[in-house]
């Protein structure tokens, strides 16, 4: 979808909206590493990384087709999840320069991200559908699993060269939302889009700090107010796709064996066309998200990845773990650099459903 004025618009208006409040309402703002992420934004697919022509399964001549497209290759940012308002308030750190009237429609688009967003929460009605839509929100159903239509159209968006930020903890991570302590365990749909994205995307690590005292789950009165006077803190990582890539290559050898049903976010029953096909086909004229994964699931492409093919649910659960593992490791040495990893619930970390400090 090509961008438009009006999501150009939206996203600029968030952005003003979060850089104002960042900068006027809180106590203390630090950004670092926000040069990692700009690399990977402004880097064009002639001069990506050696890691992108380590593709298995294309061929040379498809591998020198790619490096002359003119795209991006797609960038997946994950991020701990402290409050209801870390995004958009957190990409109030990028340059006044990516929202309009200081770019046109199709930078703003390209420089802000897209995400998933729960149905029963973002999209209960059509004016809140239509905002979040212009927001670069996909709409996702609790509960629809990793192979439902907003994980494929997520995919998509990276094979287009699109910027998708996953919070992958799946909900706001609060002392009293979550007593144990520590990052919630990662969900399975990230590992799903990096292994069947057909490119190899550009994954980067953000923690945020201090975005749980702007809106704690405890507060009393005003409730959709963000509370100001609080020092926040936002850390971009270095790319980490190095040291996910021969994960994703093992996946990718094993996917060869049986046609790659999935891999960029693509179906079809089979060579010759039917009822499934014609599912697939229909899924992007359904609006009702519900609908759509209903409608997905009749395809035995579907049931089969669901069910796991061999090797696949341990690749899928390495990569979420090595995710966890870069981030929280990340997570842990910025808020020591804070002081606030005296505080035993931070620091918790769950192991084998123990909790250890």
């Amino acid at each position: 979808m090509a961008p438009t004025l009006a999501s150009a618009l939206t996203l600029s208006t968030l952005g003003h909206v979060s850089k104002a409040f960042l900068n006027l309402a809180c106590k203390d703002v630090r950004v670092q590493g926000l040069e990692h992420l700009f690399r990977a934004l402004e880097e064009p697919d002639a001069s990506a990384s050696a890691d992108r022509t380590r593709e298995v399964g294309k061929s040379d001549a498809r591998r020198s087709s790619a490096a002359k497209r003119s795209r991006r290759r797609g960038i997946i940012t994950i991020c701990n999840h402290t409050s209801v308002v870390d995004d958009p308030l957190m990409w109030g750190m990028m340059p006044l320069s990516t929202w309009f009237p200081f770019a046109t429609p199709r930078y703003t688009s390209r420089h802000t991200r897209w995400t998933l967003g729960a149905s029963d929460i973002m999209f209960k009605n059509p004016i809140m559908s239509k905002f979040f839509s212009l927001g670069q929100v996909i709409e996702t159903v609790r509960g629809g699993g990793i192979f439902q239509p907003a994980i494929d159209d997520a995919i998509r968006k990276l094979g287009e060269g699109e910027w998708v930020n996953i919070f992958p903890e799946g909900k706001v991570n609060q002392p009293n939302l979550h007593p144990p302590g520590g990052m919630r365990r990662f969900k399975w749909g990230v590992s799903r889009m990096i292994m069947d994205a057909e490119e190899m995307p550009e994954v980067i690590p953000i923690w945020i700090s201090g975005f749980d005292d702007v809106m704690p789950d405890t507060r009393k009165y005003l409730r959709f107010l963000p509370r100001p006077g609080k020092s926040v803190s936002i850390t971009v990582g270095s790319p980490i796709t190095s040291k996910i890539l021969p994960l994703v290559e093992e996946w990718r050898r094993i996917a060869q064996t049986r046609g790659s049903p999935g891999v960029g976010g693509k179906w079809s029953a089979s060579a010759r066309r039917n009822s499934f096909d014609e599912d697939e086909n229909a899924l992007t004229t359904i609006r009702d998200a519900q609908t759509r994964v209903q409608v997905a699931s009749r395809n035995p492409e579907r049931q089969a990845r669901a069910l796991g093919l061999e090797g696949e649910e341990r690749v899928r659960i390495e990569i979420c773990d090595l995710l966890y593992k870069e981030l929280q490791g990340m997570g842990i040495e910025v808020e020591k650099a804070e002081g606030k990893d005296k505080r035993p619930w931070r620091t918790a970390v769950s192991i084998d459903g123990k909790v250890h400090t």
